[in-house]
């Protein structure tokens, strides 16, 4: 401020500038202070004269506006962010707020849900509320995939596969599959058209990712509860806990009731 005003008095022009001064009474306002310069008669500036006014509710009124104004963008920001969400209850609410805490992170998010329940409607406001939100948003549908496109047993050479399976013996902890990539794809190509997973809890800490569900219409008495564990290094699995449980049915159980109560994960 002060140098503008130096600068302003060299140039020897009337001007006015904005500031904040201590008045008598001991209170600093906002003053509209224009300055006039008095010449002699060679033209040159002699003296100069400033006056002062007032203009400190003004000022306040400007900085409520702008205030105000910066909250409703705000609040425009964040209900056009969900514009595709239609919703008040209070589960939804909670997904909303875990997608504006995760969106503006580099985490990798799974969206798991049954058909039509509005998976991509997620994606989508993750994305718009990321970093990546000028880019575009490419959503692809796994089930619009001709089976002839999928390799039956993976491409070590391609770019995913070779990536993920470029470390070919890791270790493998299970009772149910065999160690190796052969082992987990040879079971993948004897699951029944039948079966149906559900997903119960997702878990990432640190390498270890860690997913919960149930597997049912696998042709058995009783249904399979899943933990697994996978440890990953540099985007490469290393080692793989497998731990599988029989469902207790409310028959079965010591208590008489269901293991997850009438609904899985509830």
């Amino acid at each position: 401020m002060q140098d503008e005003r130096r600068a302003a008095l060299e140039r020897g022009l009337p001007f006015e500038a904005e500031m904040r001064a201590l008045r008598k009474d001991g209170q600093y306002r906002w003053f509209l202070v224009r300055y006039n310069p008095f010449r002699n008669e060679q033209g040159q500036v002699i003296r100069w004269y400033a006056t002062g006014t007032d203009i400190d509710d003004r000022v306040k009124a400007e900085d409520r506006t702008r205030n105000e104004n910066l909250a409703l963008r705000e609040q425009s920001d964040r209900d056009s962010m969900f514009e595709d969400i239609v919703g008040s209850s209070e589960s939804l609410r909670k997904v909303l707020r875990q997608i504006a805490k995760i969106a503006p992170s580099d985490s990798t998010v799974l969206v798991l849900g049954e058909t039509g329940t509005g998976k991509e409607l997620i994606a989508r406001a993750i994305h718009k509320r990321s970093g990546r939100a000028e880019r575009a948003f490419i959503g692809v549908s796994c089930a619009a995939i001709p089976a002839s496109l999928v390799s039956s047993d993976g491409d070590p050479h391609s770019p995913v596969d070779g990536k993920w399976w470029a470390h070919m013996g890791w270790i493998q902890h299970s009772a149910h599959i065999p160690p190796g990539r052969d082992g987990l794809f040879n079971l993948v190509k004897s699951i029944p058209q039948t079966l149906r997973y559900e997903s119960g809890t997702v878990v990432a800490e640190g390498d270890f990712v860690i997913l919960h569900g149930r597997f049912s219409g696998l042709g058995l008495p009783v249904n399979w509860i899943v933990a697994d564990i996978v440890l990953v290094k540099d985007g490469i699995p290393v080692e793989h806990w497998d731990v599988i449980q029989d469902e207790a049915t409310r028959e079965s159980s010591k208590s008489g009731l269901p293991m997850f109560g009438e609904k899985f994960g509830g």
